[in-house]
């Protein structure tokens, strides 16, 4: 009987070790995306300081969890992060309202697909 219950352990574990890494995963990102979206309303009331303070903080957010991310994560989606991060920051430095929006959406929708492609769902696991 025991040889039974040593494999149901163990995929309960890798179960239980999926749904942990999930959550992690979605409440980061929406941490992150949130910061992004505040920093967005900070643009449109024309605050580029504060607004470069919340996409910062945002930034920081994500790189303290960078070992995490890198061990979980697809480094082309990381990569991609990075790459949005950078962008929306040189549009707040320049105050390019259109570029800034365009690049901060594209983040946003990026950090969603990533949480999407994660989650434990039917349509990933097919």
């Amino acid at each position: 009987m025991k040889w039974f219950w040593v494999p149901c352990v163990i995929l309960i574990a890798m179960l239980a070790s999926t749904l942990a890494s999930s959550w992690y995963l979605q409440t980061l990102t929406v941490s992150v995306k949130e910061q992004l979206q505040q920093a967005q309303t900070l643009v449109e009331g024309e605050k580029w300081s504060e607004a470069q303070d919340k996409t910062s903080a945002a930034r920081s957010a994500w790189q303290e969890k960078e070992v995490y991310i890198h061990i979980t994560l697809r480094h082309s989606d990381i990569n991609e992060v990075y790459k949005g991060f950078e962008r929306v920051e040189a549009c707040i430095r320049a105050e390019e309202y259109a570029e800034y929006t365009a690049a901060n959406a594209e983040l946003i929708a990026h950090l969603e697909l990533i949480n999407q492609s994660e989650m434990l769902d039917i349509e990933n696991l097919l």
